[in-house]
């Protein structure tokens, strides 16, 4: 499967040399491309029927991509919009992101708290 990436996608600025990595179900790598300041295309790799091992994606199976850059401990999760296709793997077939944007997980891992606490219909955050 072939998904294009058009420079406008793009949210914030991405490094030059940073990558685009694809992920099956399993966290293993499917996919990456490049990031050299234009349009980019990234090739997501099937699962070869003829061996044991999986080594690909599977028809239908949910692709996650993620962003790297020299600096990162780790690949960044990110939030897309499709202009063609889904995160569904399709042999052969083709997509395209039209919005890539970096999740901001310090948000997301803060504990907040809730008052009152039990509420009913509604609750402020602080």
């Amino acid at each position: 499967m072939i998904i294009a990436v058009p420079d406008y996608a793009w949210k914030f600025v991405p490094n030059d040399t940073s990558e685009l990595l694809a992920f099956d179900n399993n966290e293993n790598l499917v996919g990456s491309a490049v990031y050299n300041g234009a349009t980019m295309s990234l090739v997501v790799w099937e699962d070869d029927p003829f061996t044991s091992e999986k080594d690909g994606m599977l028809i239908d199976e949910k692709i996650t991509l993620k962003y790297w850059e020299e600096g990162f401990d780790m690949p960044q999760k990110i939030d897309l919009v499709w202009e063609l296709g889904d995160d569904n793997y399709i042999s052969n077939g083709l997509g395209a992101i039209s919005s890539i944007s970096l999740i901001d997980e310090s948000v997301q891992s803060d504990l907040f708290e809730i008052f009152p606490n039990p509420c009913q219909e509604s609750s402020n955050l602080s």
